[in-house]
């Protein structure tokens, strides 16, 4: 299995409770899952933190993937905002399968297991442009002190339970 990792780049969203980017966040929780896949013998490729969507589109589409994994944070300006949401693209029951097992799954280690949730979506180009099953996980809300704290304290186990949902 090949799989493609793409982490936010969007250092222009920055936490209000540090000093630190949605890039920075998704880029910490990319090396963690990269380590935990190159581990389980899965082939990685990823984009890097200055790549825009589109780049990381075409990257995945050369290297002929089996699946796409993007990254972003949660909701910005709604500090109360909380939870983990999973896109698919719409016209994809691969993609879609794979968002409710990923759901299923970080249910087990989110605090608030209502919040995590599978939602279809057409509007993001990395599920409408990638030839591979993709999805976006818009993981916590960094500007919610309780998201944040458990973002930070919770990394390798998101990494091992995306792991998991990947396999």
């Amino acid at each position: 299995m090949t799989v493609f990792l793409s982490p936010s780049s969007k250092k222009y969203i920055v936490s209000q409770l540090c000093d630190k980017s949605e890039a920075e966040y998704m880029d910490e929780l990319t090396k963690a899952i990269e380590k935990e896949l190159k581990a389980s013998g899965i082939d990685v490729y990823r984009s890097d933190t200055d790549a825009t969507p589109t780049e990381s589109v075409r990257r995945s589409n050369e290297n002929n993937v089996d699946f796409h994994l993007s990254f972003s944070c949660l909701g910005q300006s709604d500090t109360t905002e909380r939870g983990i949401k999973i896109y698919y693209p719409s016209n994809d029951g691969r993609s879609r399968d794979r968002a409710r097992s990923f759901s299923a799954n970080l249910k087990r280690i989110y605090p608030l297991p209502e919040k995590v949730e599978a939602v279809s979506n057409c509007s993001f180009i990395e599920l409408t442009q990638t030839n591979a099953p993709s999805i976006l996980i818009a993981i916590c809300n960094i500007n919610n002190q309780s998201d944040e704290k458990w973002f930070e304290e919770n990394l390798g186990n998101l990494a091992v339970e995306i792991k998991r949902s990947i396999n």
